[in-house]
């Protein structure tokens, strides 16, 4: 499983997809930006397992930001609630409708076996930039799972 293709898959898919909500599109990108232009999605970690099997499945768990908004007013807590639920028009959706699209019925373009959204939090503030003390944003944090 190539991290790189994965991340910049699952950004591709994002950016595709019809979301609810005020959003009128999320500025999904395969990395973390150095000023994100909100509303962002990016991949803030992830990590790997090799070898889960003698077949040397690799396993992925990331971790991806959603933020929203500089300010916590309710228009951020509604984007939050409406973007995070498993309904049509949610990241949920629009991940979980590139499974068994690709190549030989794996992921978007074959890229790994499968991806899934497991667990969604938020809203909550987020620190931006490296090592926190940045300009805070409010979002939701995403786990996605992906084996390959």
């Amino acid at each position: 499983m190539d991290v790189a293709t994965v991340l910049s898959r699952i950004a591709t898919v994002v950016n595709g997809a019809d979301l609810a909500g005020n959003t009128l599109g999320v500025n999904a990108t395969h990395f973390m930006p150095s000023a994100p232009d909100v509303p962002a999605f990016y991949p803030f970690h992830w990590r790997g397992v090799y070898d889960r099997d003698y077949g040397g499945l690799a396993e992925m768990t990331m971790t991806w930001h959603l933020l929203l908004s500089r300010a916590e007013d309710e228009n951020a807590s509604e984007e939050a609630s409406a973007l995070a639920g498993t309904g049509v028009e949610t990241i949920y959706t629009a991940v979980h409708a590139a499974r068994k699209t690709g190549t030989g019925g794996k992921y978007a373009g074959g890229v790994a076996d499968d991806i899934v959204i497991r667990a969604v939090e938020g809203p909550r503030q987020f620190e931006f930039g490296p090592g926190g003390g940045g300009p805070a944003f409010w979002g939701i944090e995403f786990t996605i799972f992906g084996m390959g």
